[in-house]
């Protein structure tokens, strides 16, 4: 698990919700570079929140995207992205994501190729 992960630790504290946004070829196409100043203007204040970027999340016809704890929203734009965030704020975490730090540590595995 990466270190932003929004989980609630041992002493009950819930840690920062993890916003990322993606960088793939085609949501940067879509301008995804503007949702995150968007985003990191919103959130920039907020210790409750880290916004920072991701890898495609592979959901490109749909994008430009954002995944907020391993919850992707889609078809954001700089007008609708801090409502569509603030919602996927209030759902539960998900697991399923591949996240950059687990796909760098399988790069990294020469007993794989």
């Amino acid at each position: 698990m990466e270190t932003n992960e929004a989980a609630v630790a041992e002493d009950g504290v819930k840690g920062p919700d993890d916003i990322r946004v993606c960088c793939g070829g085609d949501c940067m196409a879509r301008r995804s570079a503007e949702l995150l100043v968007v985003l990191e203007e919103k959130y920039k204040d907020d210790p409750t929140a880290s916004v920072a970027t991701c890898r495609c999340t592979g959901y490109c016809s749909i994008g430009p995207n954002v995944d907020v704890n391993g919850n992707i929203v889609h078809h954001n734009s700089p007008r609708n992205v801090v409502e569509h965030v603030e919602h996927a704020r209030t759902l539960p975490p998900q697991q399923g994501m591949v996240t950059d730090a687990a796909i760098d540590q399988l790069i990294q595995r020469e007993d794989l190729f």
